[in-house]
């Protein structure tokens, strides 16, 4: 079933058969043994058309489908659901969704928490050499962006002076890596160097 359009000469050379168009199409299905329609109109432009298509299956109590690639994203992955009462078709590109999303989870929390028991002398010897040979805090937080731009806090090992992210803008003359990518060869800093090196910054944004 269609209307003529610029694609009709190439279709009437296959060896399917036209059988109406879109205004006999209701009086085809009344008068024919129809098994199911498969709708594959083009989403926007023919919106009414498929409008019309569905009501009219739904009344005859025809099969009617619909191909799902209706943006033209034939990558993305698809699921059926449904969602108080409606019936939806839900598309997504990350491969952790349903089970094997599960199942990454459950090996992420098992493997971690194997790890921690494991290394925690390591760990506990590392914390208290950064609290002997340093002032300030044993662990460095700092946040970042997750899944789906959610923002997470990260716990890591201390192993820059106290404050050291306040003075990037200041060190960025001496930046040697490109990208955003902070890295200087000579960074080590005593806290007595830094601390002075914060007043002296201070005091020229002051002035």
């Amino acid at each position: 079933m269609d209307d003529d359009w610029e694609g009709s000469p190439e279709f009437r050379r296959t060896e399917f058969k036209l059988v109406t168009d879109c205004a006999k199409l209701k009086e085809f299905l009344r008068c024919n043994v129809v098994d199911e329609v498969t709708v594959f109109l083009p989403f926007g432009s023919c919106y009414a058309h498929c409008h019309d298509v569905a009501h009219l299956c739904r009344e005859y109590g025809i099969l009617m489908r619909f191909n799902s690639n209706v943006f033209g994203i034939k990558s993305l992955q698809r699921r059926a659901e449904e969602f108080d009462g409606d019936h939806f078709v839900a598309t997504f590109t990350r491969t952790g969704e349903g089970w094997p999303g599960v199942v990454k989870r459950a090996l992420d929390v098992v493997v971690s928490a194997t790890l921690l028991v494991l290394l925690s002398p390591l760990l506990i010897a590392a914390a208290i050499g950064i609290k002997i040979t340093s002032s300030g805090p044993v662990f460095f937080l700092q946040e970042r962006i997750g899944l789906n731009k959610r923002k997470f806090r990260i716990y890591k090992l201390r192993t820059m002076v106290p404050g050291a992210e306040k003075l990037q803008a200041a060190l960025e003359h001496q930046n040697e890596a490109s990208g955003p990518v902070f890295k200087i060869k000579a960074d080590h800093v005593s806290p007595r160097s830094a601390n002075s090196f914060v007043e002296v910054v201070s005091t020229n944004c002051r002035n």
